[in-house]
């Protein structure tokens, strides 16, 4: 029988390690300051007094290198396996994402992903033979706001064996100080080395909540008897368990139920860490420089809600307009209350969720109820779950429990709040078992309901306890349909839910029972205990004892499990281990395996066009040696120039060209079959404009063919995969990479063109364009896509301001007042005789052209919107003369263009500078000029006279 299973597990694409087989593996390492030879950190992260982006800046470079090894049981066949695989042609590539902050304020939102390939750098510097054990280097780019990092290694050449790709999880720890002894500990507790003093095998386990892609640090709460947490930086990769030193461990004596001295839970955003302990609310602030943080980090932990008993935390998991979210459940003498949390750069502030009228959750349920009002701070009200809708205002969704009856029934209500509650549905007591059922199905289970999760790109709401229910929010408006997930037992109770975000979920129930669902699927099947887990436990057994601690999805959307293992001397340790979903599914069709009664090719023509990816591919220098490896100063040469291009791409100075062909390739694909082409388009219901990459509004498109999820496995290169389904998300909102920009030599060749004459600056400016001042001055836009490598002329609308300039130099330019900017550019301050330019033919009665209803004037991208400069009076540049006889007089503007369309969702604001020559002098000057001269020729003459 262990010999048809084994069978049937290489078919299905699951082969169960042997020893001596590798694996890639990757770590941090620097330089030495002295020797510069190689070596590696800890595993607790990127250490962040390496990350000064001042003195990255002063270095130019960064402080890591990757490197990237083999893992193939033991350090000596490691070493061996690399030298082996690399003559036979094996050439590993890195491949780094950057995870764009939360709120992106120093740089415009952006999708960046850089290929590198590697370095081979010798490991024994002595070494003189060419067969000299090595690794391979690449450097570790950093981008300023980026804390989150993601680095993929792959094989781009084949060697003796076959190697799958595999993913990394690299993030900045800002929590790490280091002590007089120059080593490193945790800034929010201390650091407990041996493991199994603490950690029980059998202790339940616990959710792992976070902001998902963007919290660099992941806690881990539950630990039996004592203030403790499990820290990790690389997705458990590496863990560490911190005793958390908290100021007041006893709890407040109005809180306290059960005094315990395990945290709760937590709770892990982009730059903050939150806790329970006894009901109280604590916070503690990373030092991270590389985001733009309002506040110094932490010292200690902050004690938050001093006033309020805390019974629980709801995560929101995905961040909404810059911001992330959770909320706070009050207990104690605020039970039935609820507060939202809001972090922004570091700030965390608390609204706590009442009605216009001071109402809170559960007062205006048993107002609506006909209650009584003292309901509040009853055990029969409790908030048992929010959830935020913020696919355009934030709008909360609560969960309302009531247990009125002595029987002890529970019934619960769903309330909205976007200032005032409003009651949506008091839950049935029967459940709709399907959309295809004619019939309505009542069920006698009495319904408990734990929790309430949101999938905000999918807009499905799921409420789970002893059943999992769910509805689709966008579909409000018409009515509140829920479902019911078929082949959960009534007998078990849903502990914790966990979204992928890519179109599946995954629950644990009080049992520690694993289930697993696809979304828009309503059936869910259990993972653990099953056939296929038992068969999986069978082929893949941990020495010693072992218990789950969490199961989560990572970066890559894979599900993990982390576990807590005993060896057999006693030695314990925090392990993570893949969970093969699609192989455990598969084996209830053992008996059935057949190829797919279709073959799926899914692709998105032009796919960069729409997942507004940047990729850059750096290769090292060629090096000479007849061994092929790279000196240490060679591959510092490698990392100068990963780093200078990248702050070219920070400057946006790239060259933006119109190249035939998309720089990212694509692949076309043929064959004897069916081709559907879909096209997904938005109905233009969302209002308002945003810049660039801000505020995208995520959806999702599910394609699914027939009946074939959860019932048609193929085999690929990568394993086993669910076929049939597949998830596409959708942002809707103004693509990033998009910006707007001035065609400074368009303008210059179009202002010579139209004006027929040519009078260029005898001394220009190497960076600001020169225009003559008697010229009529033509903006040319364009519109330029920094992923695409593409632009296009801007055909729009926008306005035109001067809002800042001086005379001679650039080191005289100032920015102007609001005041002054309406006085020099707008009609409405036609009057004060102020004003530098207007546009040829528009006439001041506002009849001829456009005008907004502070006086700018609205430019139209198809006409050519000839400007003359005016340069009145009472403007800055009214009267300019040149210090210098042998140039004429100029003058620097700094000009604001803000596009006004309304076709599109796009807002473009930026700035540029030109350059103005040959002003002439004005009339003033003229006059005093000439009552000079004459002054002077009078007073020449009748000295003439008197002499003679």
């Amino acid at each position: 029988m262990a010999l048809i299973v084994l069978l049937a597990l290489s078919v299905l694409g699951f082969i169960p390690s042997r020893a001596g087989e590798c694996e890639w593996d990757v770590r941090l390492c620097k330089t030495e300051p002295v020797s510069t030879e190689m070596y590696c950190l800890g595993t607790s992260g990127m250490d962040v007094r390496d990350l000064d982006p001042v003195e990255m800046q002063k270095s130019m470079e960064f402080p890591y290198y990757l490197k990237l090894d083999l893992q193939c049981g033991f350090k000596e066949s490691s070493g061996r396996a690399v030298l082996e695989d690399s003559i036979t042609g094996l050439t590993p590539e890195a491949v780094v994402t950057f995870q764009e902050p939360t709120h992106p304020t120093h740089f415009r939102p952006q999708r960046l992903e850089v290929e590198l390939s590697v370095a081979s750098l010798s490991d024994n510097a002595t070494c003189g033979s060419e067969m000299c054990e090595f690794s391979w280097y690449a450097p570790m780019p950093i981008i300023n706001g980026s804390v989150v990092y993601r680095v993929k290694v792959k094989s781009i050449e084949m060697g003796s064996q076959q190697l799958h790709e595999k993913s990394f999880a690299l993030n900045v720890n800002g929590y790490m100080v280091t002590t007089e002894k120059g080593e490193n500990e945790a800034s929010f507790g201390t650091e407990i080395q041996a493991i199994e003093d603490v950690l029980r095998v059998g202790s339940p386990s616990h959710p792992l909540w976070s902001v998902v892609d963007h919290a660099p640090v992941l806690l881990l709460p539950g630990i039996p008897g004592l203030a403790a947490v499990l820290m990790t930086a690389t997705e458990f990769q590496h863990t560490s368990l911190i005793e958390v030193s908290l100021k007041s461990p006893s709890g407040s004596r109005e809180c306290l139920q059960v005094e315990s001295s395990m945290i709760q839970e937590t709770l892990s955003t982009e730059s903050s860490l939150f806790v329970i302990h006894n009901q109280e609310l604590y916070r503690f602030l990373g030092n991270y420089s590389l985001l733009p943080l309002r506040v110094p980090p932490s010292d200690a932990w902050e004690k938050l809600l001093s006033a309020v008993c805390v019974s629980g935390l709801v995560p929101v998991s995905v961040p909404h307009h810059g911001r992330e979210y959770f909320y706070v459940l009050g207990g104690g003498l605020q039970s039935g209350t609820l507060y939202r949390a809001e972090v922004y750069d570091g700030d965390v502030t608390f609204t706590e969720l009442v009605d216009s009228i001071g109402f809170t959750a559960c007062e205006i349920v048993a107002f609506y109820k006909n209650l009584k009002r003292s309901t509040v701070n009853n055990p029969g009200c409790q908030v048992r779950s929010a959830a935020q809708n913020a696919q355009t205002d934030v709008t909360d969704i609560i969960l309302v429990e009531l247990l009125f009856h002595e029987d002890q029934e529970h019934s619960y209500i769903l309330l909205t709040f976007d200032g005032d509650f409003q009651m949506t549905e008091i839950l049935p007591e029967f459940i709709l078992y399907s959309q295809r059922q004619r019939h309505q199905e009542t069920s006698s289970l009495n319904l408990k309901f734990n929790g309430m999760t949101l999938n905000p790109s999918t807009g499905i709401l799921y409420i789970w306890g002893n059943s999992l229910i769910f509805s689709y929010i966008l579909t409000w408006e018409d009515e509140q349909s829920f479902w019911h997930d078929s082949g959960f037992p009534s007998d078990q109770m849903i502990k914790y839910f966990t979204l992928s975000y890519d179109g599946t979920f995954v629950f644990v129930t009080e049992q520690e029972e694993l289930w697993w669902g696809q979304e828009r699927t309503d059936s869910v099947f259990r993972l653990r205990p099953s056939q296929g887990w038992n068969e999986l436990s069978h082929l893949q057994a941990l020495s010693g004892d072992h218990s789950t601690l969490t199961v989560f999805y990572d970066g890559d959307k894979e599900l993990q499990e982390v576990l807590y293992t005993v060896d057999l001397d006693g030695k314990g340790s925090v392990v993570k281990r893949k969970i093969p979903v699609v192989e455990i599914l598969s084996f209830s069709h053992l008996p059935f395996l057949s190829t797919c009664p279709f073959d799926l090719e899914y692709s998105v023509p032009h796919i960069e066009s729409f997942n507004r990816l940047q990729r850059y591919s750096f290769n090292p220098q060629l090096v000479t040696s007849s061994s092929e490896l790279h000196p240490t100063r060679s591959l510092a040469l490698y990392q100068g120039l990963v780093y200078h291009l990248l702050q070219l791409h920070a400057q946006y100075l790239m060259v933006i060209g119109d190249p035939k062909e998309s720089p990212i390739s694509r692949m076309e694909h043929s064959c004897n079959g069916v081709l559907y082409k879909v096209t997904v388009t938005d109905k233009g219901m969302v209002e308002g404009q945003v810049f660039p990459g801000e505020k995208l509004l995520p959806f999702s498109v599910l394609f699914r063919i027939g009946i074939s999820p959860r019932q048609c496995f193929q085999q690929t290169d990568r394993g086993m995969v669910l076929s049939g389904l597949q998830n596409l998300p959708v942002y809707i909102g103004c693509p990033p990479g998009n910006r707007l920009v001035f065609d400074a030599s368009t303008a210059v060749l179009e202002a010579v063109r139209l004006n027929r004459r040519n009078f260029s600056c005898l001394n220009p400016d190497p960076v600001t364009p020169c225009f003559y001042y008697k010229n009529l001055f033509f903006p040319i836009l364009l519109i330029q896509d920094v992923v695409l490598g593409e632009s296009r002329k801007f055909l729009g609308s926008y306005t035109f301001k001067i809002v800042g300039g001086g005379p001679h130099s650039r080191k005289n330019i100032q920015l102007y007042t609001p005041e002054e900017v309406l006085r020099y550019n707008s009609l409405n301050y036609r009057s004060q005789k102020a004003r530098i330019w207007d546009i040829k033919g528009c006439k001041d009665d506002r009849t001829t052209c456009n005008v907004t209803e502070d006086g700018f004037f609205i430019f139209n991208g198809t006409r050519n919107n000839g400007i003359r400069w005016l340069c009145q009076p009472n403007s800055p540049c009214a009267d300019v003369l040149s210090k210098n006889p042998a140039v004429s007089p100029r003058f620097f503007f700094i000009i604001e263009v803000s596009n006004r369309d309304t076709e599109t969702y796009c807002s473009h604001t930026f700035r540029f500078d030109i350059l103005v020559h040959d002003f002439p002098m004005s009339s003033s000057r003229k006059c005093y000029i000439v009552l000079v001269t004459v002054a002077c020729f009078v007073g020449v003459m009748v000295t003439s006279r008197s002499i003679f």
